[in-house]
């Protein structure tokens, strides 16, 4: 069960040994709230209730024990599903108001915006507006005001993606010029627009890197496919007697079979890296050195 004590600071606290957990909160059971009355032996009926830190845990108001976890005993569920009804309905009742308050509040202020006036921080918001006072605490309109710069945000975010002339050679100065006059941009403070900007052209940095990987790993694939392909043609040329030990490059290229094979030949000299047409010849000339032909 609980017990109550009181930190160094003067605080009261509340410990319960059956669970090794403490809280600041005073806990139910504390609070003289009643359990529901019950027929004979009430030993086996348990509640459920939950700890200061969300855990469910369960409480018997006959023997006064507490347990995180039950097996084998009856638990009080009209109680248990009495609370945790209250408990959801109050959750969601919360949950719509602060939504609605959201709502009003963005709508309040996109209406200042959409007037000319810049509302960029809590000083920027009239206090005595009628939405600004029903809020709870300026810690609630900071919040509020940091989603709305948010939505805005995004909005800018969006509009930067399906603008084509911005890439990744795209400069702040030349952005500025893109973007000036429109209201997704506008809309928004000196440094909220650069850090959006920032973080869009990372992202489309990101991409370019990651398309450069891939088109790189394509090109080397064929680049690879060329040279195997051009070793392949210079092989049965070694086994047509078209090409010997003595046969210079020089010579190769000017004969039939030198012809024959020039326009692969080409395309692996264009190649970035790997090896070229002569050093695959002459490999192939070593393989004639070496069967003596």
């Amino acid at each position: 069960m609980w017990t109550r004590h009181v930190a160094p600071d003067g605080r009261p606290y509340y410990y319960n040994a059956a669970l090794k957990t403490s809280s600041w909160t005073e806990p139910a059971e504390l609070r003289g709230e009643k359990s529901p009355t019950c027929v004979g032996d009430c030993s086996h009926r348990w509640e459920q209730h939950r700890a200061p830190d969300g855990r469910p845990y369960f409480f018997n108001p006959a023997t006064k024990q507490s347990r995180w976890t039950l097996d084998g005993v009856i638990v009080n569920m009209d109680e248990t599903r009495k609370k945790s009804k209250t408990s959801s309905e109050t959750e969601k009742t919360e949950k719509t108001e602060k939504t609605e308050e959201m709502k009003h509040f963005f709508e309040l202020l996109d209406s200042w915006e959409a007037n000319g006036r810049k509302i960029q921080t809590y000083e920027d918001i009239d206090q005595s507006h009628h939405v600004v006072s029903t809020i709870a605490s300026t810690t609630r309109i900071e919040e509020l005001l940091d989603r709305w710069i948010e939505t805005k945000r995004k909005r800018l975010h969006e509009y930067l993606e399906n603008t084509p002339s911005i890439t990744v050679k795209t400069t702040w100065k030349q952005a500025l010029e893109a973007l000036e006059g429109k209201a997704e941009f506008e809309r928004l403070g000196k440094y909220d627009q650069v850090d959006v900007f920032d973080a869009f052209m990372a992202k489309v940095e990101a991409r370019a890197v990651q398309s450069q990987l891939v088109d790189d790993e394509i090109r080397q694939r064929k680049e690879r496919r060329d040279r195997v392909a051009l070793r392949k043609i210079f092989r049965e040329q070694l086994r047509a007697a078209e090409i010997h030990a003595k046969l210079t490059w020089k010579e190769y290229l000017a004969s039939e079979a030198g012809q024959r094979a020039l326009v692969l030949i080409r395309v692996v000299e264009g190649n970035v890296g790997g090896s070229r047409p002569r050093d695959l010849f002459m490999d192939v000339i070593e393989e004639a050195e070496e069967i003596g032909l």
